[in-house]
C-alpha cells in the first residue's frame, strides 16, 4: 500500500481533530512567539498539490485556499516590512513567502493575491526554462508519468509513488546517464506549452512588489558540481535576471535545499557574486539572521487546509538548533 497516501489521511484527520477541540489554537498561542517564519511554495498545479489523485502538471488551482492561508498567517504573525532581513526586529513573529522554480501559475494565481494582501514574497527563478516550453528535469519525469497508464481507484496514488521513487533514482545518476534517460522520456511524452514564467511575467511580478531571487540556471544540486560549474550556474542565472528583469538579485534559494545540497564553496561563490541571503529547505524558524546563508523555511502546499498549515507551523516552532543554520535537533 502507499504509505504516503495513508499518512496524508492521518495528517488531515489529526489536524482537523486538534482544530475542533481547540488544542491547535492553544498550541499556536504557546509556540508562535518570535522569529522569521518563511513559508516555501512551489507550483499551484494539481500534480504537486492533490493529496488523493495523481493530478496534472498543467492544471493549476487553489487560489481560494491560498487566500485563507495568507489571512491565517496574518492573524498570527506580522508581515516582514523589508527584504533587508538584517533590519527586521525579530522580537515578535514575522512572516514572508517564497516560491521556488519560477512556475507560470505563481503569476497567474499567487500574484494577484499577494498584491491585494500586501504580502512580502520572493520568486526564486531557475533561468534556463524562462520564456520557453522547456521543463526542469524533474518536471520532465513528472510529465512522462502523467501521460502513462495510471488506472482507476487508488492506482493513480500508487503510480505517484512510483514516480517519486523514479525521481530519486534519476537524481542519483551521473549527468550523462541522467540526460539520456530524460531524452528518452521526452521522446515518449506529448508536446506541451510553457509551465514556467516568461521574462514579461517576472518583470510584472517585480513591478508589483515581489522580489526576484535566483534559483540557479538549470536547477542542479550544487554540491554535485565542481567549483567552476557552481560558479557558472550562479553567475549565468544572476546575469540573466539582471539583463532581462532589470534587477540585481541578492537572495538565493538552493536547489533541493537541504544541508547536503551545498557547501562552503557554494557560500563563498554566492558572497562573491553579491548575494546576501540564501534559503535552504531545512524546516524551522529563523530566530535571527546571524547565519544568512542557512536560512530555514517551512514547506507548504497551496492545497493545505488551514489546520494542516497550522500543524506545519507548530512543528517548525518545536525544532531546536542553532538559530538560522538549518542544523536541527529534534530530540
Amino acid at each position: 500500500m502507499n504509505d504516503r497516501y495513508f499518512f496524508n489521511i492521518f495528517l488531515v484527520a489529526f489536524a482537523f481533530l486538534l482544530s475542533a477541540t481547540g488544542i491547535l489554537s492553544v498550541l499556536l498561542k504557546m509556540l508562535v512567539k518570535k522569529g522569521l517564519y518563511v513559508f516555501n511554495y512551489h507550483s499551484f498545479n494539481t500534480l504537486e498539490n492533490d493529496y488523493w489523485k495523481f493530478g496534472s502538471l498543467f492544471s493549476s488551482n487553489y487560489q481560494d485556499n491560498f487566500v485563507k492561508q495568507l489571512r491565517f498567517f496574518h492573524k498570527h504573525m506580522k508581515p516582514a516590512e523589508s527584504f533587508d532581513l538584517d533590519s527586521l526586529s525579530l522580537d515578535r513573529p514575522h512572516y514572508m513567502l517564497t516560491f521556488d522554480d519560477g512556475y507560470k501559475d505563481n503569476c497567474q494565481i499567487a500574484l494577484p493575491v499577494l498584491k491585494r494582501h500586501a504580502a512580502p514574497a520572493v520568486f526564486f527563478v531557475a533561468t534556463q526554462p524562462v520564456g520557453t516550453d522547456e521543463l526542469l528535469w524533474y518536471d520532465k519525469v513528472r510529465y512522462f508519468y502523467e501521460n502513462t497508464k495510471k488506472g482507476k481507484g487508488l492506482r493513480p496514488v500508487f503510480h505517484k509513488k512510483k514516480l517519486k521513487a523514479r525521481l530519486e533514482e534519476i537524481k542519483r545518476m551521473e549527468a550523462p546517464e541522467r540526460q539520456e534517460c530524460l531524452r528518452e522520456m521526452e521522446k515518449q511524452s506529448p508536446e506541451h506549452g510553457p509551465a514556467m514564467m516568461g521574462w514579461e511575467d517576472i518583470r510584472k511580478a517585480h513591478a508589483q512588489g515581489v522580489l526576484i531571487g535566483s534559483h540557479t540556471h538549470t536547477h542542479p544540486i550544487l554540491a554535485h558540481l565542481d567549483k567552476d560549474e557552481q560558479r557558472k550556474e550562479i553567475q549565468v542565472a544572476s546575469d540573466m535576471i539582471k539583463n532581462n528583469a532589470h534587477v540585481t538579485p541578492f537572495m538565493f534559494s538552493y536547489p533541493e535545499g537541504d544541508e547536503r545540497a551545498f557547501g562552503q564553496d557554494t557560500i563563498r561563490l554566492l558572497e562573491n557574486a553579491g548575494f546576501r541571503y540564501a534559503f535552504t529547505t531545512s524546516d524551522g524558524v529563523n530566530l535571527d539572521v546571524s547565519s544568512p546563508f542557512h536560512l530555514k523555511r517551512i514547506g507548504i502546499k497551496a492545497s493545505d487546509p488551514i489546520p494542516v498549515a497550522a500543524l506545519r507551523i507548530i512543528r517548525a516552532s518545536l525544532i531546536k538548533g542553532k538559530p538560522g543554520t538549518g542544523q536541527e535537533d529534534n530530540r
